[in-house]
């Protein structure tokens, strides 16, 4: 079976973005927990929001996770009910990303839902 192509411009990219934007997507309460990797730097500012969303399943594994570790608790995932899911930080300056992550189940449902499609990666 050939590979579907989910690149930008690609045939089957529009299967691709409806499934990451139909996906639950949430504003932690607090971004406290909330650890942005150094290479980010000084240069991006202070974090001023983050959402999370819920990867899609047949997607998730094309998402690289650094850490187990829950951006919403900051307690470990391991051994507990996970989700894999995408944090979206937004720094003062106004840059933002993408970032892999495994959050609680529990943790991610006490997070109120945003009224804006989750960020389409890549």
């Amino acid at each position: 079976m050939k590979e579907k192509d989910y690149s930008l411009g690609g045939k089957d990219r529009a299967e691709w973005e409806r499934a990451w934007a139909s996906m639950p997507h949430r504003r932690p309460l607090t971004p406290s927990m909330i650890h942005v990797p150094a290479a980010c730097g000084a240069g991006c500012g202070e974090l001023a929001s983050a959402t999370i969303s819920e990867d899609p399943p047949q997607f998730s594994a094309k998402m690289w996770r650094q850490s187990d570790l829950c951006p919403v608790c900051g307690m470990t995932t391991v051994g507990s009910q996970r989700l894999p899911g995408t944090l979206h930080p937004t720094f003062s300056n106004g840059y933002d990303f993408l970032l892999g992550v495994w959050v609680h189940r529990a943790c991610f449902e006490s997070c109120p839902l945003v009224d804006e499609p989750a960020p389409i990666p890549w």
